[in-house]
């Protein structure tokens, strides 16, 4: 019936399951002149099953009890597909030894379009190491016997809470 053949092109995109998976279907058709077809498909299936990455991290860190929690970090995520978000970041605090410490562990989570996701974690931990310093001590006095005792007491101040002030007396007698 002759050379003259006629090609065409198309084009099917199934979407799948999320806005970075999906199905081409490509057809092209060929038809000679006596109207004989012949087909041929080739199906592409595109998958997002890639974590995204993290380009910065969160640093762990140390602080005084009187400093300020840092700031949530900005963090820089890729992903080989297009649609990243740092989704959510949970904090978990833990007690320390004493009232005034504690660690804080926080959760950067960043998750794609298909629902793949990475995970950093950031440890701050609070600490109290700074002894309280006193701002009033009574002077030393030497009295008579018959002359009652001094009833001043000694204050003191912490960078990081309340501070207990004990005292105790003694006598010391000369050999």
């Amino acid at each position: 019936c002759g050379n003259d053949v006629t090609v065409t092109f198309d084009s099917l995109r199934i979407d799948g399951g999320c806005a970075n998976s999906y199905t081409l279907v490509w057809h092209w058709r060929a038809e000679d002149i006596c109207e004989n077809v012949s087909d041929a498909y080739v199906y592409i299936t595109v998958e997002d099953t890639t974590d995204p990455v993290f380009i910065t991290n969160p640093t762990d860190t140390t602080i005084l009890c009187s400093e300020q929690v840092p700031a949530v970090a900005d963090l820089m995520v890729i992903d080989n597909c297009a649609g990243v978000l740092v989704a959510n970041v949970a904090e978990v605090e833990t007690p320390g030894d004493c009232p005034n410490e504690r660690t804080i562990m926080r959760i950067y989570r960043a998750n794609d379009n298909c629902g793949n996701s990475a995970i950093r974690v950031q440890y701050i931990y609070v600490v109290d190491t700074i002894a309280p310093e006193f701002t009033f001590v009574p002077e030393n006095v030497t009295i008579q016997c018959n002359t009652p005792l001094p009833t001043e007491e000694a204050t003191a101040s912490d960078l990081c809470g309340d501070v207990r002030v004990e005292s105790s007396d003694a006598t010391i007698s000369e050999t």
